[in-house]
């Protein structure tokens, strides 16, 4: 019984971990991408809203951040949850 509360726990942890990974990184494309786009269209944004260079910078960002939080749970998972 302790065994499998133990292993419930680290799973947790790693869960936890994974989804705080994610949203970091997330943020981070997210604010990396839009210094790039203040960089090559200047202050205002509005008028390149709903067009290919926006789109990818948001959808990029949420790339990043799912695929690391796959990363992370999948490292941990290998690593704390599967002893």
């Amino acid at each position: 019984m302790s065994e499998l509360l133990v292993g419930a726990a680290r799973f947790v942890l790693v869960l936890t971990c994974a989804v705080l990974a994610g949203v970091a990184i997330t943020f981070a494309f997210a604010l990396l991408g839009h210094e790039v786009l203040l960089r090559l269209f200047g202050e205002d944004l509005s008028p390149i809203d709903d067009t290919p260079p926006m789109t990818v910078a948001v959808w990029f960002s949420y790339l990043a951040g799912a695929v690391s939080a796959f990363v992370v749970l999948a490292l941990g998972w290998r690593r704390f949850v599967r002893r």
